[in-house]
């Protein structure tokens, strides 16, 4: 499933009109119809007799919420409308489709009030009594700071959110649709039902904390118009993920899944080697060979026993040296694809030589944490893309950085990139010729020819040292085994959020990379049989 920017969705709602004849007041209908019925599966399958607030805006956002407000007084609830408007006269100053459904609305029985004439304590009153409060305040068009009735319809509702269930109209209030960014005071949403298509700040944080759960309601756009709206990104799924993956013959064997070297490892940051070197056995390479100092060869055996061993030339402290370059090079013709950069440290030296090998290696690669700070220092552009046919005919780069690491690659701060995640992964892309995995809560992956995903599945047992070096060696697994740049980066985070799933299932706090690395592989077995994903990891559904 894709998502769409707040542009292209007004530009389906203009065309689904003007070519089609789909009146507005019909999608209004269908939607505040959606609405009702999440609402109704938020009070356990009937709204008879329950309380309900609904918060109205004066556009269509709010709209929907009286046609939600009107559906549920008709199956018995008892529906209260607060309405944060204006008032011209006697009359609020609602958008024509809102003003006529707050005319049905009144005339129907219901409870209409200005949310301004309660004053701040009535109005807490009503949403703490309340048994849900639907939220349709401000639509996905609303910019900037919530202000004026908005702004306070908000803050009443956020004042008792904790203690009473919110179902969001479209998107909470005060989200910014496009960005997730937050101006000012925002709804934490229980529930989100949005229309036709996602938006991406329903995805993207802060603003996907508070969606909670997202369901997408077809509320009769004409199937063509969404199919024609250009993505923002794709939302990455188990179902595609699963097409990702490399078949299994019964007839294989360890040669039929390509041979992985991995090149990490310092004195002090040897773990780094263990964990990419596990994650790339357990996502399925048939062989490994962990490249690594030669003094510490000798102590790798047992902690990868899988994996073999080249030890490699070194210079100080226990880091490779100059030498070591040319060594693993020597290793190309023999090995499928190469991951390189976790805990190789940052001694000028091991830059150089992790620079000669990134600009030299001619099969498909990861370049990962201390290699991707080597070619921050050095100029990437120069080591990556020396010029637009090199990188088009390269079979296959990923660069897997964290919001630091694309800073230092970018020249920007930590905070630019992570105003705007999914600009800055596209640009890194486009520049450095690769596919770019930026990491972080709903990691975003780039290609160079201008295709977007986003991983929806968002934990914080990943938040933990390590855990990049898992997904790094899963990575270079899939390349390992043939799977393309694109495919294998796509697959390799979904199967990393997976296994960091598995391994806090009983909550995140002391799950340790290891254990993330050690369920990679069943991880992996799930999505060939075809499991269904848990709801964490795909929290968009479509409304059945």
């Amino acid at each position: 499933m894709k998502a769409i920017s707040v542009a292209s969705m007004q530009e389906v709602d203009r065309r689904a009109a003007a070519e089609y004849g789909v009146p507005s007041m019909v999608l209004m209908e269908n939607a505040g119809a959606a609405v009702a019925r999440v609402a109704s599966e938020m009070l356990g399958g009937s709204p008879a007799g329950r309380r309900v607030v609904v918060v109205a805006g004066p556009g269509n956002n709010g709209g929907d919420g009286l046609v939600a407000a009107r559906r549920l007084a008709n199956r018995g609830a008892r529906v209260r409308v607060l309405l944060a408007a204006e008032q011209a006269g006697d009359r609020p100053r609602l958008s024509p489709d809102a003003l006529a459904n707050y005319q049905i609305a009144t005339r129907s029985g219901i409870e209409v009030v200005a949310l301004a004439s309660l004053g701040e304590d009535r109005a807490g009153e009503l949403l703490a009594s309340a048994q849900l409060i639907i939220d349709a305040v401000l639509g996905t068009g609303a910019r900037g700071a919530p202000r004026g009735p908005a702004m306070a319809a908000i803050a009443a509702i956020e004042r008792v959110s904790g203690a009473v269930p919110v179902l969001a109209v479209d998107i909470p209030s005060g989200v910014d649709a496009d960005t997730g960014l937050v101006a000012g005071v925002a709804v934490r949403a229980t529930r989100t039902v949005t229309f036709g298509l996602p938006k991406p700040g329903q995805l993207l944080f802060p603003g996907a904390a508070l969606c909670g759960r997202i369901d997408v309601a077809e509320i009769g756009f004409p199937p063509a118009l969404l199919e024609q709206a250009p993505p923002a990104f794709e939302i990455l799924d188990a179902r595609s993920v699963r097409s990702f993956l490399p078949a299994r013959p019964s007839d294989a064997h360890k040669g039929t899944f390509g041979h992985l070297l991995v090149v990490a490892g310092s004195r002090g940051m040897a773990g780094a080697g263990v964990l990419a070197s596990r994650a790339a056995a357990a996502a399925g390479a048939g062989l490994v060979t962990w490249g690594l100092p030669r003094s510490l060869q000798d102590g790798a055996f047992g902690a990868v026993p899988e994996a073999l061993t080249a030890g490699l030339s070194e210079g100080e402290e226990g880091r490779l040296g100059p030498a070591s370059a040319g060594e693993i090079l020597a290793l190309q013709q023999s090995r499928d694809a190469l991951v390189i950069g976790p805990g190789l440290g940052t001694h000028p030296l091991t830059r150089q030589a992790v620079l000669s090998v990134v600009g030299n290696w001619q099969k498909p690669l990861v370049v990962d944490a201390d290699a991707l700070n080597a070619l921050a220092a050095e100029g990437a552009e120069r080591w990556l893309r020396p010029d637009a046919g090199a990188a088009a005919n390269h079979p296959g780069r990923i660069l897997t950085p964290h919001p630091g690491e694309m800073a230092r690659l970018l020249g920007k701060t930590v905070g630019q990139i992570q105003e705007d995640r999914v600009t800055h992964a596209l640009e890194a892309a486009r520049r450095f010729g690769a596919v770019v995995v930026l990491k972080g809560a709903r990691t975003v992956v780039a290609a160079p020819d201008g295709r977007l995903w986003l991983n929806p599945a968002a934990s914080a047992a990943l938040a933990t040292g390590g855990s990049g070096d898992v997904l790094a060696g899963i990575a270079g697994s899939l390349l390992a085994q043939g799977v393309g740049a694109v495919e294998a980066a796509l697959a390799a985070v979904y199967v990393h959020g997976l296994a960091g799933w598995m391994a806090a299932e009983g909550g995140s706090v002391g799950v340790t990379a290891a254990g993330i690395a050690a369920r990679v592989g069943e991880a992996m077995r799930g999505l060939m049989r075809g499991e269904p994903a848990p709801e964490d990891l795909e929290p968009v559904r479509v409304l059945e």
